[in-house]
């Protein structure tokens, strides 16, 4: 009896660690995560109209070349900003804020603006490149592995000559915002 009370225990005990044994499976996954560098959105040059005359409009090519009846010299730049960020990765660029019009410094002046163009390449030198949404928070994905990319923006102003904001002599402002963000 007592012998097969110790077989009968053995064959439980083995049974037992044969049934955990099947009842158990274990496998793994890994945690991962790729940490990328800073990204930033850095100023190169304002959108500036140099002097214009109050009886035209004047534009700012992408190129950063002026035009319009309303050329009166002064200095003429594209507006572009440089977006810095990990090589190998895609950002979405968003113009955040295109402002109409721009604002005088005589109170109540305004001078209307309307933004002709932005596109985007990997120079900081104006000229062709890809378009970008000027549509107020519609973001553009830039499919560009390049570590820094430049967007550029071209406008025309249009002095308003009669009624409410009427534009007045004096210096007009306005701050374009541009965001971005990795995709």
């Amino acid at each position: 009896m007592k012998t097969t009370m110790k077989l009968f225990a053995a064959l439980t005990i083995m049974l037992g660690f044969t049934v955990t044994s099947f009842g158990q499976i274990v496998n793994n996954i890994a945690a991962t995560a790729n940490v990328l560098g800073a990204l930033s959105v850095n100023k190169v040059t304002d959108l500036a109209f140099g002097n214009v005359a109050l009886a035209g409009s004047k534009s700012v090519s992408i190129e950063g070349l002026a035009s319009g009846p309303g050329s009166a010299g002064g200095t003429v730049t594209a507006g572009c900003f440089r977006v810095d960020k990990t090589t190998g990765t895609h950002v979405d660029v968003t113009f955040t804020t295109l402002p109409t019009p721009l604002i005088g410094s005589v109170t109540g002046s305004t001078l209307p603006i309307t933004y002709d163009a932005a596109t985007w390449n990997t120079s900081v030198s104006v000229g062709a490149g890809t378009e970008v949404s000027l549509v107020p928070n519609t973001p553009t994905q830039i499919d560009d592995s390049s570590p820094s990319v430049w967007v550029h923006l071209a406008g025309t102003v249009n002095p308003k000559t009669t009624g409410t904001g009427q534009t007045v002599v004096g210096t007009y402002t306005a701050n374009v915002y541009l965001s971005a963000v990795y995709n």
